[in-house]
């Protein structure tokens, strides 16, 4: 089986020096580029409509952090089936694939953003 973390390509599509990215492929970067980016914003999408599988976890601990990296790994492979690339622009102004473990820890970050909101708005509505 084919490491996507490695290859230059899965299913004929380039993984490095890529031009443009296409509308299903998720972008990393500085500023707000990426949040209008489409494939970003189903990224948030799917990522958020699975954050059941994250939330139900422990908070803390070695297994807590390990079953998270198995979620996050989940929502990584369901997006490299449907041939998704996790893109990061260069210096040369081309994008390349930043990895299966890069992906998982995008995945990650955003599920940690989830929660810290939906905390956040359950608290303010304890308020009311």
């Amino acid at each position: 089986m084919n490491n996507p973390s490695v290859d230059k390509s899965i299913n004929n599509i380039p993984r490095f020096g890529i031009d443009k990215p296409r509308a299903i492929d998720v972008t990393s970067g500085k500023g707000q580029g990426s949040n209008y980016h489409a494939g970003n914003k189903a990224f948030r999408i799917r990522v958020e409509a699975s954050f059941h599988l994250y939330g139900e976890l422990p908070t803390t601990g070695r297994k807590a952090a390990e079953s998270k990296r198995k979620v996050a790994m989940a929502l990584v492979r369901e997006f490299r089936a449907e041939d998704v690339r996790f893109l990061r622009q260069d210096s040369s102004g081309l994008w390349n694939d930043i990895g299966d473990e890069g992906a998982q820890r995008k995945v990650l970050q955003l599920l940690r953003d989830v929660k810290k909101r939906r905390d956040k708005e359950a608290a303010e509505m304890a308020k009311d």
